[in-house]
């Protein structure tokens, strides 16, 4: 039997972050095991798209509740947030939402790396995850004790 595959390997160079496959293949995890980590998937997992449609949430509840605390007296802590509201009331949450959705798909698309070959970069997404729960619970805290009712 002849055998009919070309002598080029098309394994040779790793998956690409972006390609034409990101969002239509069908890779969701590693093939080897030597590909246990440092590798790209076509498909994320819905556990993946749940956690991060959770962090959007949080984005969101977060300019929401700033708001909230700002308008009955508060300030903004972050001094880049502050400067952006200080230029109109879209600028700051537009950008704020900007800087989390992109660096949030850069999580995302390297989930399966590992930072110092040590961290795995979806632990990274959990405490991003944690962070903002610390911070809505803290920024109702600040609502309950200084909105009125």
């Amino acid at each position: 039997m002849e055998d009919l595959r070309s002598s080029r390997d098309r394994r040779r160079a790793p998956t690409k972050p972006l390609s034409r496959f990101t969002f239509f293949g069908r890779r969701k995890k590693a093939r080897r095991a030597e590909e246990a980590f440092d590798y790209y998937v076509d498909k994320f997992e819905k556990q993946d798209l749940l956690l991060c449609a959770v962090i959007i949430f949080c984005c969101f509840l977060d300019i929401f509740l700033t708001n909230r605390i700002i308008k009955f007296g508060g300030s903004e802590f972050n001094a880049l947030m502050r400067f952006l509201m200080e230029k109109g009331p879209y600028l700051a949450p537009i950008v704020k939402m900007a800087i989390s959705l992109t660096c949030l798909l850069f999580l995302l698309i390297h989930k399966n790396f590992r930072i110092f070959k040590v961290i795995k970069i979806r632990s990274a997404i959990y405490l991003v995850l944690w962070v903002y729960f610390a911070l809505m619970v803290y920024e109702i805290y600040v609502c309950l004790k200084i909105v009125p009712r």
